[in-house]
């Protein structure tokens, strides 16, 4: 009976010892759930994977200046060239034309009624005043930037018009997470089941 209880007593001790020395003495470790990491929460941007800071390209008011204006919100007529008026095709802005009557060329003995010897008569398309008011621009000489309508300033692309843009944490590179070595198990995934 004693060899049977000694039997018994060596076959649990071997037991033990296999148990520690292969990897059947080992069980998932309950902190990283076998996979020998954890995921915590970035503490430089409290898990969300970015920050929001003010916008460079507009500094943070969300418009630029128009480039096609620069900034002025008028882009020259170019009907008129900037100069309000369109200048009379039939006298080229000279508001005369040639007498018809003496063609210019009137004489010291005989005088034109038509010009009153000045060889020039009143340019009948325009009145004399050389030209009319530009009708694209209403004579102001300029019309509104079709690229901002006038304003002067166009919506931030960068921003879009918020003044504010997300950039990725780069602690977490934009996760909100970040992945450590489990300290329970030291990364094997597996604690000892005598712990």
């Amino acid at each position: 009976m004693k060899s049977n209880n000694l039997y018994s007593k060596l076959f649990a001790l071997l037991a033990v010892m296999v148990l520690l020395l292969c990897s059947c003495g080992t069980k998932e470790c309950k902190e990283c759930n076998g996979e020998g990491y954890t995921m915590k929460e970035c503490e430089d941007c409290n898990g969300n994977g970015y920050f929001v800071v003010t916008c460079r390209e507009c500094d943070g008011d969300g418009w630029n200046y128009c480039s096609s204006c620069d900034g002025t919100g008028r882009d020259e007529c170019t009907w008129c060239w900037g100069k309000g008026d369109k200048e009379c095709s039939d006298c080229n802005g000279t508001g005369r034309k040639t007498c018809p009557s003496c063609g210019g060329w009137f004489s010291a003995t005989s005088s034109c009624t038509y010009c009153s010897n000045s060889g020039y008569v009143r340019c009948s398309s325009c009145n004399g005043a050389g030209g009319e008011r530009c009708n694209m621009c209403f004579g102001r000489g300029y019309d509104d930037c079709s690229s901002c309508n006038g304003s002067g300033r166009i919506r931030c692309d960068e921003c879009d018009g918020s003044g504010k843009v997300k950039v990725a944490c780069s602690e977490c590179d934009g996760e909100g997470k970040i992945k450590r070595t489990c300290d329970e198990c030291d990364g094997k995934g597996k604690v000892s089941i005598l712990k």
